[in-house]
Protein backbone atom coordinates (compact mmCIF):
# COMPACT_ATOMS: atom_id res chain seq x y z
CA UNK A 1 0.00 0.00 0.00
CA UNK A 2 1.21 3.81 -0.83
CA UNK A 3 2.17 5.60 1.82
CA UNK A 4 0.11 8.96 2.00
CA UNK A 5 2.75 11.24 0.95
CA UNK A 6 3.04 9.21 -2.07
CA UNK A 7 -1.24 9.52 -2.88
CA UNK A 8 -2.96 12.53 -4.54
CA UNK A 9 -6.11 13.40 -4.68
CA UNK A 10 -7.77 14.14 -8.21
CA UNK A 11 -11.21 14.14 -10.20
CA UNK A 12 -10.81 12.67 -13.89
CA UNK A 13 -13.63 12.22 -16.34
CA UNK A 14 -13.71 8.95 -16.18
CA UNK A 15 -14.36 5.83 -13.62
CA UNK A 16 -10.93 5.27 -11.83
CA UNK A 17 -9.73 2.72 -9.20
CA UNK A 18 -8.44 4.22 -6.35
CA UNK A 19 -5.30 3.07 -4.24
CA UNK A 20 -7.73 0.52 -2.25
CA UNK A 21 -8.71 -0.88 -5.63
CA UNK A 22 -12.18 0.71 -4.88
CA UNK A 23 -13.85 2.00 -8.32
CA UNK A 24 -14.58 6.03 -8.22
CA UNK A 25 -17.33 7.20 -10.32
CA UNK A 26 -16.13 9.97 -13.30
CA UNK A 27 -15.71 13.46 -11.76
CA UNK A 28 -16.07 12.01 -8.21
CA UNK A 29 -12.51 12.60 -5.78
CA UNK A 30 -10.11 9.86 -6.03
CA UNK A 31 -6.62 9.13 -3.93
CA UNK A 32 -4.32 7.32 -6.47
CA UNK A 33 -0.84 7.05 -6.57
CA UNK A 34 1.53 10.37 -8.13
CA UNK A 35 2.31 7.94 -11.03
CA UNK A 36 -1.30 7.13 -11.50
CA UNK A 37 -2.19 10.48 -11.24
CA UNK A 38 0.07 11.26 -13.64
CA UNK A 39 -0.72 8.51 -16.17
CA UNK A 40 -4.65 9.66 -15.83
CA UNK A 41 -3.91 13.50 -16.35
CA UNK A 42 -1.58 12.49 -19.71
CA UNK A 43 -4.78 10.67 -20.69
CA UNK A 44 -7.86 12.03 -19.68
CA UNK A 45 -6.83 15.66 -18.18
CA UNK A 46 -7.86 16.59 -15.07
CA UNK A 47 -11.08 18.29 -14.07
CA UNK A 48 -11.16 21.18 -11.63
CA UNK A 49 -12.06 20.64 -8.11
CA UNK A 50 -15.63 22.63 -7.05
CA UNK A 51 -15.29 25.12 -4.63
CA UNK A 52 -16.65 23.36 -1.24
CA UNK A 53 -20.51 24.23 -1.13
CA UNK A 54 -20.62 25.26 -4.19
CA UNK A 55 -23.22 22.97 -6.53
CA UNK A 56 -22.48 22.88 -10.43
CA UNK A 57 -26.66 23.49 -10.68
CA UNK A 58 -27.61 26.92 -11.03
CA UNK A 59 -30.98 27.70 -8.44
CA UNK A 60 -33.82 28.73 -11.18
CA UNK A 61 -33.87 32.04 -11.26
CA UNK A 62 -37.00 33.90 -9.07
CA UNK A 63 -39.70 35.51 -10.97
CA UNK A 64 -39.95 39.01 -11.17
CA UNK A 65 -42.92 40.63 -9.44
Amino acid sequence: MAKNSDLVTGRWPVAVRDHEGKRVEPGNPAKVSREKASEFDARFGRQADEPSGVSATPKPAEPAS
